[in-house]
């Protein structure tokens, strides 16, 4: 049947030629996202880097205003 519709129309593809052409689609498809996929981790790992810092940065801050609000009050009990 495949051939009979290739006479009528040669510049229709071959079933084969066909599949080929998606799977070379499919496979540079999936090399863009696993790209894609590694920039993003890279990313995310950069970020939560940055984050655990400014965690580690707001626990100093609060730990120096309560040295600063416990040091207000022992001097203000004098």
């Amino acid at each position: 049947m495949i051939e009979t519709a290739q006479a009528h129309n040669p510049r229709r593809p071959s079933r084969a030629a066909f599949l080929a052409q998606a799977l070379d689609a499919l496979e540079t498809r999936t090399r863009v996202l696993n790209g894609r996929r590694a920039r993003l981790k890279t990313i995310k790992g950069k970020v939560n880097r940055r984050c655990e810092e400014i965690r580690v940065e707001l626990d100093e801050c609060q730990l120096a205003a309560s040295r600063e609000a416990l040091l207000r009050m022992a001097t203000r009990a004098k």
